[in-house]
């Protein structure tokens, strides 16, 4: 196996903000699996407060390779629990649905071991019942 990097990152969602976490470690050239997850959240869109728990399983593949600047694109499958709850009342909805991701990351290295990077992606949930969800974040990788 090959290089391995620990991120910790967030952004905005189609619901709200996120922060999440990641390994990775690459097993070909271009190559790399990517495991973690996240948590979104969102209490301010009218009188619904909104949470999701998340976990991705990816693979990504380095498209362009500019010595201190990358891009990879990543595809792969993702889980979530997610929850609504009218805030008048008591009453939660909680759901767990899962489907395809696809996405891209563009990394600068800081340092040697340091890396910025500024993702996104796009969530498919199968069963719709809360919509796809796409991700716009920033996050650090460090090399392990």
């Amino acid at each position: 196996m090959g290089a391995k990097s620990f991120e910790i990152g967030g952004g905005v969602s189609g619901y709200g903000v996120y922060g999440n976490a990641y390994f990775s470690e690459f097993f070909l050239d271009n190559t790399y699996y990517k495991i973690g997850g996240g948590y979104e959240y969102r209490a301010d869109k009218g009188n619904i407060k909104y949470s999701s728990s998340f976990a991705d399983a990816l693979v990504g593949y380095t498209v362009l390779d500019r010595g201190q600047v990358f891009m990879n694109l990543l595809g792969g499958a993702t889980g979530a629990m997610d929850n609504v709850t009218n805030i008048d009342t008591p009453k939660t909805i909680s759901a767990f649905v899962y489907g395809p991701v696809v996405g891209a990351e563009f990394e600068w290295f800081l340092m040697n071991n340091v890396v910025f990077v500024i993702n996104g992606t796009q969530r498919f949930i199968l069963q719709n019942s809360f919509g796809n969800r796409y991700y716009v974040g920033v996050a650090l990788r460090f090399k392990l």
